[in-house]
């Protein structure tokens, strides 16, 4: 007798009420962090503007969170996603277009910042306005075109809903890969060059003082200006190199779906992470909650 494949266990039910939560959860700290950043002064800084994009990601992650939770329970599965080919591209192309656009907002707030410590006085003459908007422009435009790219390339001979089996190997493995670890890899080529620098201010100021004294107060006041940036995309990565590495994998290895699943809710839940850590991180914030 063949297994019934509308059948719901506790299981399903218990990821589909997870998936549910953790979507209200991202929905409403990210409008929070976007409303509290937009209305306090102390936070409406250059660099925070790449930080209310990001949160506009988040939210959107959050908002395509609860469709997918649907997929979860085998009746709409297989009702729905794998009878609407395109539908089922969206979510999985989002999926992919949301992380890179996320990890490339965190791309260029390491940018801002190596600038902003290292080269103070570039920082003030080149970084304006129409520079930021410019950056973030192309961010979205690139999230956008990478996640709806699937609807044009996908293959057409297949209505089972998964990326493997949908997306071209070119796009899930190499171009995914190379968004993100490349991202990632200038990410902490720039916290790494910033602690550097802030390493060799403290030791001049040392020798030119004969003290720590002063030497310390920069070294505290560069890494609690760092702290934040560096734990998000700490927490950024921890969380979402595992689903990229298994998604790409997977066209080599079958990964059982349980796992898979997994995976993907913890790279997801990221996206109500930047929430949590500015609130602990930054006093201006908690004071405007």
């Amino acid at each position: 007798m063949l297994p019934d494949l509308t059948a719901i266990t506790w299981v399903d039910i218990a990821v589909f009420v997870l998936c549910v939560s953790l979507s209200f959860f991202i929905c409403c700290v990210n409008i929070l962090t976007i409303l509290v950043v937009c209305q306090t002064s102390e936070l409406r800084t250059y660099t925070n503007t790449y930080i209310v994009s990001l949160s506009v990601t988040d939210f959107i992650v959050g908002l395509e969170l609860l469709p997918t939770s649907f997929f979860f329970l085998p009746p709409t599965k297989n009702s729905v996603f794998f009878r609407n080919i395109h539908l089922c591209l969206l979510l999985n192309g989002l999926n992919l277009g949301l992380p890179g656009t996320s990890i490339i907002h965190m791309f260029f707030i390491s940018v801002d910042r190596f600038i902003y410590i290292t080269k103070p006085y570039v920082y003030q003459r080149l970084i304006k306005p129409k520079l930021i908007g410019a950056c973030i422009t192309f961010i979205w435009i690139f999230g956008i075109s990478f996640s709806l790219l699937p609807q044009i390339v996908h293959n057409t001979q297949s209505d089972v809903c998964s990326p493997t089996i949908q997306f071209p190997i070119w796009y899930l493995f190499y171009s995914a890969w190379v968004v993100y670890f490349t991202s990632a890899f200038g990410i902490l080529t720039m916290y790494t060059l910033i602690l550097y620098a802030a390493f060799k201010q403290r030791k001049a100021i040392q020798l030119a003082t004969g003290s720590l004294k002063g030497a310390q107060h920069i070294s505290r006041s560069t890494a609690r200006s760092l702290k934040f940036f560096m734990t998000s995309f700490g927490v950024f990565f921890v969380c979402m190199t595992p689903i990229v590495i298994c998604m790409a994998m997977d066209y080599f290895v079958s990964t059982p779906p349980v796992l898979y699943n997994c995976l993907v809710i913890l790279g997801l839940s990221n996206s109500g992470m930047n929430f949590v850590i500015f609130a602990v991180q930054n006093k201006d914030f908690r004071r405007a909650l």
